[in-house]
C-alpha cells in the first residue's frame, strides 16, 4: 500500500501528537498519584487596601507625608520592610493542624495594621516556631510562612 502525500501528512501528524503524549505521560502520572494537595498560597496582609500604620511590640512604621518611617533604628529601608509585610504570602494551615500545633505553641505576639478608611487595626496573631513561623492573617486565616526573624523584625542591636 502506497500512501498519497495527503497520507504522509495526517501520518506525520499523528506521530508527533502521539510522541508528545509519550513524552507528557511521566508528568500527568506523577499528578496522579502525588498524595500532596495543591495549596494556594495566601497573603498575611490585604493587597489592594492602603496601610497607615503598622504597630510592633517594639516598634512601629509609620506614614507620614507619603514617607514611611521608624520609631526606632531599623538596619533595613522602613518602605523596604513594608514591602516585606505587605508581599508576605504563606500556606494556610488546617483546623485540625492547628489543633494538634496548639499545645506546643510559644506565647503570641500581635502586629496591629491601620488601613486608611478602616476605623480598627488588622490584629495579627503570630507565633514563632522553631521551623516556621504562624500567623494569623487579616481574614482570620491561619498561614505557616518560613522566614527568618531579622527579615521581618529588623532592628539595630
Amino acid at each position: 500500500m502506497k500512501l498519497s502525500r495527503k497520507g504522509w501528512n495526517n501520518t506525520l501528524i499523528i506521530s508527533i501528537i502521539v510522541f508528545i503524549g509519550v513524552i507528557q505521560l511521566p508528568q500527568v502520572i506523577r499528578q496522579h498519584l502525588s498524595s500532596e494537595p495543591d495549596f494556594a498560597l495566601l497573603y498575611l496582609l490585604p493587597e489592594s487596601t492602603p496601610l497607615n500604620q503598622i504597630h510592633f511590640a517594639d516598634f512601629s512604621l509609620d506614614k507620614s507625608s507619603g514617607v514611611w518611617i521608624s520609631d526606632q533604628p531599623l538596619y533595613v529601608d522602613a518602605d523596604e520592610l513594608l514591602l516585606r509585610w505587605t508581599s508576605l504570602m504563606g500556606t494556610p494551615v488546617d483546623l485540625d493542624t492547628m489543633a494538634l500545633l496548639k499545645p506546643q505553641l510559644p506565647l503570641p505576639n500581635t502586629v496591629e495594621a491601620w488601613f486608611d478608611d478602616v476605623e480598627e487595626p488588622a490584629r495579627l496573631t503570630i507565633y514563632q516556631m522553631p521551623q516556621f513561623w504562624l500567623m494569623q492573617n487579616w481574614q482570620g486565616e491561619w498561614l505557616a510562612v518560613s522566614v527568618d526573624k531579622d527579615y521581618l523584625f529588623p532592628l539595630k542591636s
